[in-house]
Formats: C-alpha cells, structure tokens, sequence
C-alpha cells in the first residue's frame, strides 16, 4: 500500500460530520472521512464509493470525492484516485486543497503542463498558504528551472518564511556548495528553527564540500545525526566524519609544567 506525505491528507476536513443528520449516505461519506484520517484507505475507499455510487454528484460531495480519491491514490489505484479528485475540483471550483491534491497526483502522474497549471490555481486561491507554490518549485528544480523554482520560492517566502522555505531556496540557488548566498539562507532557517535537520546537514555539505572548513561541517554533521536519529544518511556522515576527523585530528593543548620557585 502506498503512502502519501502526510501535507496531502491535511486538506481532508471534517467538515462533512457536521452535515451529516440521519442521512444513510452521508453518515457512510462522514465514516469514510474519519477512516481515512484514521489510516485506513481501504475501509475509507469502501465506505465513501457507497455513499456516492449511484447519485448525481453536487457540491455538498465535494469533500467526500476529495476524501475518495486520496483513499484511491493510497491505493496505488491512480486511475480511480484521478477521477474522483477531478470530480472534486468540478464540484468545488473555488477549493485550493482540491486543486492542490489534483496537481500533486498529476506530477506522480507525469502530466506536468497540466499539474502547473492546477497548482498555479491553487497558489491563487490559498492566498495565506504555502504548499502549492512549494510544490511548483520542486518540479522546477527537478527539471532543472532553477529561475523559475527561485521566482515560487520567494513568492512562498513573502506568504510565510519557514525553515524549509529558507532551505530550498538555498538549494535553488546556482553553484550552492560555493555560494554565500546559500549559506546565508541555511542559517536564517537554523535561526527560525535551531534544530530543523535539513539546515544542519545542507550547512555541513557545503563547509565540507565547497568551502573545506572542516570543523564547522564537522560541527553541522554532527548536530544533524543527533537531530535526526533514524536517518538513511546516517551510516554515510558517520564515514565522513572519520575520514574528516583523520584528515584534522585535535590539536592537543600543552599542559602547563609546574616549576618551583627559585629563592635568590
């Protein structure tokens, strides 16, 4: 079963339990949506195609077919999850989170031209939101648009400056291991967040890598592993961090010799 970053299932509401009344079908939709946020697609995929098979869709379904298709996605069924987000979007025309969720499967999709443009609605409509245009910057960089990643970027960091923000646009900008710009980013996004493991480890690539300043990677590497103790990388920084240990061993401060005093 595939699991999806949580941020996608944030725009699930419950909303729905609200309307729900003595109605059949929208205490099964209201049912569907709470197994969903519970982690339980398949109940979820179950529950709300009994609710919706079988009526004409309106705009009161708009969060049960969003709910539906982020079960079906979880599901690896893509097709099923695609349908039931577009219908979603019909219903609810004006929802960033139903544009957001439609935009990310079309990426996973490779529908890319048409994903921009979903998300790019999105960004519009979720005016004190960030996760669109985040996500518009990651498929920038993937295909190697860094201007253009840089250019969302900074219109999400006018919305909100995070860690995470401040750190992707130190990856977007260009030569980053050598960049002064870059590490000026990384460390406003330590300066949010102390302990935000990403800075801590762009920090350590970049003295290690570009600037050789081999204790302050030592340094970052370090605070990165204690932050993040169940990291893929970790078997990795440790490796770097004995090869930059032999490199520059300590450097043993001589202790002070204790004379007597001579009396004259």
């Amino acid at each position: 079963m595939k699991t999806i970053a949580p941020r996608l299932l944030l725009c699930i509401s419950l909303l729905l339990l609200a309307a729900c009344s003595g109605d059949d079908r929208s205490h099964q939709a209201a049912r569907g949506i709470d197994a969903l946020n519970q982690g339980n697609p398949e109940k979820a995929r179950n529950l709300l195609r009994a609710a919706l098979d079988g009526v004409n869709p309106d705009p009161s379904q708009a969060q049960a077919w969003q709910a539906l298709g982020m079960a079906c996605w979880q599901l690896e069924d893509s097709a099923a999850a695609e349908k039931a987000l577009r219908q979603s979007v019909t219903l609810q025309p004006d929802s960033a989170d139903a544009h957001y969720n439609l935009g990310c499967l079309l990426i996973e999709l490779g529908a890319l031209d048409e994903a921009k443009r979903v998300l790019v609605t999105a960004s519009i409509q979720g005016t004190n939101r960030t996760d669109a245009l985040e996500m518009l910057a990651s498929t920038a960089m993937q295909q190697q648009q860094t201007e253009i990643a840089r250019h969302y970027l900074h219109q999400a960091l006018q919305r909100n400056s995070t860690p995470r923000i401040l750190t992707a646009l130190a990856l977007s900008t260009a030569a980053p291991q050598s960049s002064e710009r870059s590490l000026h980013y990384l460390k406003q996004a330590l300066e949010l967040d102390p302990d935000y493991a990403p800075a801590h480890y762009n920090l350590a690539v970049i003295y290690d890598l570009g600037m050789h300043r081999n204790e302050a990677a030592i340094e970052h590497y370090e605070e990165f592993l204690r932050i993040d103790t169940d990291s893929p990388k970790t078997l990795n920084i440790k490796t770097r961090l004995r090869a930059l240990a032999a490199e520059h061993p300590p450097v043993s401060t001589p202790r002070p010799v204790a004379t007597r005093a001579r009396l004259a």
